[in-house]
């Protein structure tokens, strides 16, 4: 082993600092915002190709620092390891210069506050100075990168062949800091061939973080944004992410703006998440992850704008985890999640805003405080019945039907078959009867239908009197039974029908003039009255039918008024012989094979040597196997059996076809298009218009089409650019939500066809509609051609919904003579 030499260490450590364009212009704005700067220009020339240059307006660098300024492991920041729970700065290594010499030619000018001029410096690729001259210049300090990566040959031709998405990536990390920096004026700009410059991003110097936000992302972006409030966690919260609730939780200070979970206040992707400790910007996956699970509680389609600066003492945090320091390590991490999981939770209920799916809730009421008579819930059936016993309806109007909520039907039941019988007695009945406490005994008082009067409780056993439906006067319950007395349905007769004395049936009234009838004596059947002269009929005594009344004779039955009688419900109690022993003795029994498991199959392996029993099981196939496979046959008219040399395999037929036809129209499908009356101007960021610029041909083929209004030739990200054609589907129309996906889509892999999450949604259900249905009966051409498209496709192995296309059935050279 022999040690490797100092200037190969160096080039080998410098390219791991500086992988990418962002890296090397992010560390050249922390050393400027470090020195004080109140103002940063970030120039390009050819998005970074042939130049970069930082200027800004700090303190400049003392004469007596110019030799150590690019050497590696120099800096003024910190003197030892202990500083570093301390440190307050952005960088600390001194390593971001001395890397950046390594890659590229740098230049320095810069003039102190106490130096009388400046200084111009050129560097070596050691970090050495090579010459200083002296040079006009204001305080403050510019450092000029050229040819970057010229020492590392492959990520030079890399860097080269992605400049348009490596410039989109800067200027995404720059927007960070141009978010968290206030009192900062930041600003990006490019420099074509033409020598024509180019903003493509700028702030104005503002002292808060919400204007940052409106002049990086536009008004607009903000309207859809409210203030983060910090909350203690709930009980649920600490359980969750394993932390107790005497925590010191003032340890963490949140601030900054999210999104309103109101559908379209989102993003379409997670593209716009922003997260800073202590005014650095950092990345935070499972922080991000917890943001949009909560979110997705509200607004489950789409994904937030977030912006949180979290601040905590500085020992209690740990930056130095990777050369760009974008990753940090919390010394209570949970405690942190606690936190943002119960402040977001609250922070949209408490502003009206209801979970998607919740039991309590299906809608979301506006975020304001309502007032007492704009209140408006939903409850589900069964919570609506069981409310109008509470206290909440004592002050309500009681001689006033009480309304069922707009949403009484939507509410997702937790018991469905109760729920079920609840919903059918309000469908039944038009009104609800609020229910009164009696003063005396606070016993529930049912008001009167007809009169609004009050329905007294039986003073002897509870029961409550029902109201008369005629005249409105008080039924009586049987005094022997209980049972309640039935009034008479006539509007001129109001006597009360009493049950039989002998059976306690009821005697119902006859129709017509009021008179009882009843019961047969025989049976019990009710004798019906003859509506031609208040006869009883009897029942036929064969088949128990009626003897309805001469049709000659006009009949008054549609005079009478029918109202909703209350019915009893016989109860009896059965004893069952009930024994624990028992029971266990039926268990054991029902757990014990009928017969011993036949054996198919005749492995080789030893099943006790896991490795070569799963080695043995294991069948690798891959597309290209499907060109050798060959149908069997059809097996119940919706799989096909297909056989690779000793392995059967049973085939999804609707399944592999549909994922066939999706790939297709996937790769062919445009859709038809429709003209904007009124062009659309896009609220885009830098970046994301020059992604969308690079891929306009992707975008046509979904159905989008552009004006693009510039100065120059070649458009440019201080374009306007206006939507002026949208693909057509009903019922809801693509719009800018789709193109914001898409471009977060393409940054990742430019130039790749790409469709948005709804165009795939209308594919996969054309796919699915024009696919082989399970219940056809397939010839073996048929059954072959199934087999064949199988390989022709990128993921063969799932159609558009999930459900898996093939699963391997058996290996014949396994089975028992």
């Amino acid at each position: 082993i022999e040690a490797i030499d100092k200037k190969s260490v160096h080039q080998i450590c410098s390219g791991q600092v500086i992988v990418d364009l962002p890296t090397a212009v992010k560390e050249l704005v922390e050393n400027s915002l470090d020195a004080g700067a109140t103002n940063v220009e970030i120039r390009l020339k050819s998005f970074g190709l042939l130049s970069i240059e930082v200027i800004d307006d700090g303190h400049g660098v003392e004469e007596r620092n110019f030799h150590g300024l690019t050497m590696k492991h120099h800096t003024s920041k910190l003197t030892n390891f202990t500083d570093l729970r301390l440190v307050e700065t952005f960088g600390f290594r001194g390593e971001a210069l001395s890397s950046l010499c390594a890659v590229c030619d740098v230049i320095i000018c810069t003039k102190h506050n106490n130096a009388s001029s400046g200084h111009r410096m050129s560097f070596n690729h050691e970090g050495h100075m090579t010459s200083k001259t002296p040079c006009a210049r204001r305080i403050g300090t510019s450092v000029i990168l050229r040819n970057i990566f010229s020492t590392i040959p492959v990520r030079r031709k890399e860097f080269m062949k992605n400049i348009k998405k490596e410039y989109s990536k800067l200027l995404n990390l720059v927007s960070a800091y141009c978010v968290v920096s206030t009192r900062v004026k930041i600003t990006c700009s490019n420099e074509t061939d033409g020598g024509k410059k180019t903003t493509s991003l700028s702030t104005g110097g503002a002292t808060t973080m919400e204007e940052n936000i409106i002049s990086i992302f536009g008004s607009k972006q903000f309207r859809n944004l409210q203030e983060f409030r910090q909350d203690i966690p709930t009980q649920e919260s600490c359980d969750t992410y394993n932390v107790s609730v005497a925590s010191d939780w003032s340890i963490f200070k949140l601030h900054g703006f999210v999104s309103v979970p109101r559908h379209g206040a989102g993003r379409s992707s997670p593209d716009r998440q922003f997260f800073f400790v202590n005014s650095r910007p950092i990345t935070l996956p499972r922080l991000s992850k917890i943001v949009n699970e909560v979110y997705h509680r509200f607004n489950r389609h789409q994904f937030p704008f977030i912006a949180i600066n979290i601040t905590t003492r500085h020992d209690l945090v740990d930056v130095n985890v990777t050369p760009d320091k974008r990753k940090v390590f919390f010394q209570n991490e949970n405690l942190l999640f606690a936190i943002m999981t119960s402040s977001m939770t609250q922070l949209y209920s408490l502003d009206g805003c209801h979970e998607v799916g919740s039991t309590e809730c299906s809608i979301s009421l506006p975020c304001r405080s309502p007032s007492v008579t704009e209140t408006s819930q939903t409850f589900s059936p069964l919570s609506s019945f069981r409310r109008t016993m509470g206290d909440d309806v004592i002050n309500s109007d009681i001689t006033k039907p009480r309304k069922r909520s707009a949403s009484f039907a939507t509410k997702v039941a937790k018991q469905p078959r109760l729920d079920k019988f609840v919903m059918t007695q309000h469908k039944v009945t038009s009104q609800c009867w609020p229910v009164l406490p009696d003063q005396n005994n606070e016993r529930s008082v049912l008001p009167d239908q007809s009169n609004g009067q009050q329905v007294l409780p039986d003073q002897n056993n509870e029961r409550p009197v029902l109201p008369d439906q005629s005249n409105g006067q008080p039924v009586l319950p049987d005094q022997n039974n209980g049972r309640p007395v039935l009034p008479d349905q006539n509007q001129s007769n109001g006597q009360p029908v009493l049950p039989d004395q002998n059976n306690g049936r009821p005697v119902l009234p006859d129709k017509s003039n009021g008179q009882p009838v009843l019961p047969d004596q025989n049976n019990g059947r009710p004798v019906l009255p003859d509506h031609n002269n208040g006869q009883p009929v009897l029942p036929d005594q064969n088949n128990g039918q009626p003897v309805l009344p001469d049709a000659k004779h006009p009949s008054n039955i549609g005079d009478s008024h029918v109202v909703d009688t209350p019915r009893l419900s016989q109860t009896s109690e059965t004893s069952l012989k009930f024994s624990f022993k028992h029971l266990m003795e039926f268990y054991k029994e029902k757990k014990k094979p009928s017969q011993p498991p036949t054996e198919y199959s005749l492995f080789r392996a030893n099943l006790a040597d896991t490795t070569t029993a799963e080695a043995e099981l294991t069948k690798n196939l891959d597309k290209s196997s499907f060109q050798q496979m060959a149908p069997v046959g059809q097996f119940n008219l919706g799989f096909v059996i297909g056989r690779h040399g000793n392995d059967l395999f049973i085939i999804d037929q609707h399944a592999s076809d549909e994922i066939y036809n999706y790939e297709t129209l996937q790769a062919t499908q445009t859709l038809q298009t429709q003209n904007l009356v009124v062009p659309l101007k896009l609220q885009l960021t830098p970046a994301g218009k020059i992604v969308l610029i690079e891929n306009l041909e992707i975008f046509r083929k979904n159905g989008f089409g552009f004006k693009i209004s510039s100065d120059e030739v070649t458009p440019t990200p201080t374009a306007t650019i206006h939507l002026t054609t949208i693909p057509t589907h009903n019922p809801h129309p693509l719009g800018p939500p789709d193109i914001d996906e898409m471009i977060f889509m393409l940054s990742d892999a430019p130039g790749v066809m790409c469709r948005p999450t709804r165009v795939r949604r209308i594919f996969a259900t054309r796919a699915c509609r024009m696919s082989t249905m399970i219940g056809t009966s397939l010839t073996k051409r048929q059954m072959l051609r199934l087999i064949r498209h199988m390989s022709e496709i990128v993921h063969p192995w799932n159609c558009p919904h999930g459900r898996p296309t093939m699963r391997h059935l058996i290996d014949i050279g396994k089975l028992r003579q």
